[in-house]
């Protein structure tokens, strides 16, 4: 019973923020964690992706663009020195650029 109670409230909320897509890429981006260094780069070499690196909120807050945004994307870069950053999107190019991401990494990890 509250397995569906919560459940339906994930949907509502999905659906309220715009769609069960920004889930899915949700549970798409712990990709991130799995393979922090491939990301960051993906992430640098793009301009859909907006990098900071820092998690200071005030800082970054003062640098975002009036845009639609995906995210804050936080991890951990081994190759800065175990450096957390934060992430973000534009949307919509950054979802397409994610999935792009995705099968370039499926290719290189087989």
């Amino acid at each position: 019973m509250w397995g569906i109670i919560v459940i339906a409230g994930f949907i509502g909320l999905a659906l309220f923020h715009g769609s069960l897509q920004g889930i899915w890429l949700g549970l798409s981006f712990r990709k991130v964690t799995k393979y922090p260094d491939e990301a960051y780069a993906w992430f640098r070499s793009h301009d859909d992706w907006l990098v900071f690196e820092t998690t200071d909120t005030q800082y970054i807050a003062n640098k975002l663009p009036q845009a639609k945004l995906l995210g804050p994307i936080r991890f951990v870069v081994p190759i800065l020195g175990q450096k957390e950053i934060t992430v973000y999107g534009l949307i919509p190019h950054a979802e397409a650029s994610w999935h792009e991401f995705e099968k370039n990494l499926k290719k290189e990890k087989n």
